[in-house]
């Protein structure tokens, strides 16, 4: 496994393809492995309010 917080050239990913057993996880995949298993992360959720326009409606 070849871990990197950027990306991986076109030629290294190539190389990773031919070889059985090589697993390259570039940032993006890091960040989402990392969320998605909660290491090194933290959860909350984010209450956004949002006006109900309807509600101040003159008719």
């Amino acid at each position: 496994m070849f871990i990197t917080t950027s990306g991986f050239t076109a030629h290294a990913i190539d190389f990773a393809k031919s070889i059985e057993g090589i697993v390259l996880v570039d940032g993006t995949r890091l960040v989402n492995l990392m969320m998605d298993h909660e290491v090194g992360v933290t959860s909350r959720l984010l209450k956004i309010p949002a006006l109900d326009r309807n509600y101040f409606d003159e008719e």
